[in-house]
């Protein structure tokens, strides 16, 4: 007979990651420098923010689930005006790298952004295109997209496929006063799933913090749930993020 009180594996992985949440709390209640203050980034967890990395700047982003799912990302600011985002992770047992150009601005003195993501794969194909804004209110920092999507397996025609589907997509930042170095996460949007049955677009949300470790370094601990999946089979992720300013140039004295 099967044993139903079994725990499942999420369960075992959530345990000791709320252990973790309770203990980065309290150790970053105590006042930080001002160099240690959270920074805007390009994403929450998955839902861009109309936020650009700086000029000649990049942040490199590499992560592993519980799932054995791994994420690495490189994005690089362009004049201050534009951002390019390398992006190779697994998911649902498929590599799924895309590409990302993004140009961002303000309006009203908001921060808007228009971004465009491709697809690398071979096996399958999606794109989106997206505009964002970003409400800030300190300590709150609200970020809202509009999202167009398509996507379709390569290998097998005739599966179902997305057309072009709009959708809307949040993200949520608040930096609690008792923690100055920490950021709670939350967000909800939407990826295209591929299956037997071909390509669909399904939701997600994940929720987590951020706690800034270094001047150039913090770290992400995160949870993401997914559609058509219990509740209490979430997935586990953490991800370090590292920043790297531009150097700044050096004049040539004449000798």
């Amino acid at each position: 007979m099967a044993n139903n009180n079994r725990p499942t594996l999420a369960a075992a992985w959530l345990a000791p990651c709320f252990a973790l949440l309770a203990a980065i709390v309290p150790a970053t209640a105590a006042a930080d420098p001002p160099d240690l203050d959270p920074q805007p980034a390009p994403r929450v967890f998955a839902v861009p923010t109309a936020w650009l990395v700086p000029n000649g700047g990049t942040i490199a982003t590499a992560g592993l689930s519980h799932r054995g799912e791994p994420f690495t990302a490189v994005s690089a600011g362009l004049g201050g005006v534009a951002e390019l985002d390398l992006t190779f992770a697994r998911r649902d047992g498929l590599w799924q790298p895309s590409a990302l150009f993004k140009l961002g601005g303000s309006v009203a003195k908001l921060p808007v952004a228009l971004g465009f993501r491709r697809s690398l794969a071979v096996s399958e194909k999606n794109a989106v295109l997206y505009g964002a804004l970003t409400l800030a209110s300190r300590p709150v920092l609200l970020h809202v997209a509009i999202e167009a999507w398509q996507a379709q397996e390569r290998t097998r025609a005739g599966l179902p496929e997305v057309p072009l589907t709009v959708r809307p997509a949040l993200g949520l930042e608040w930096n609690p006063w008792i923690a100055p170095r920490s950021t709670v996460l939350l967000d909800f949007g939407w990826k295209p799933r591929f299956a037997d049955g071909g390509a669909s677009l399904a939701w997600h949300g994940n929720w987590g913090v951020r706690v800034r470790i270094v001047q150039s370094m913090s770290l992400e601990l995160g949870v993401e749930m997914r559609q058509d999946e219990a509740i209490d089979r979430p997935s586990v992720f953490v991800r370090l993020n590292r920043r790297a300013a531009a150097s700044p140039r050096r004049s040539v004295s004449a000798r």
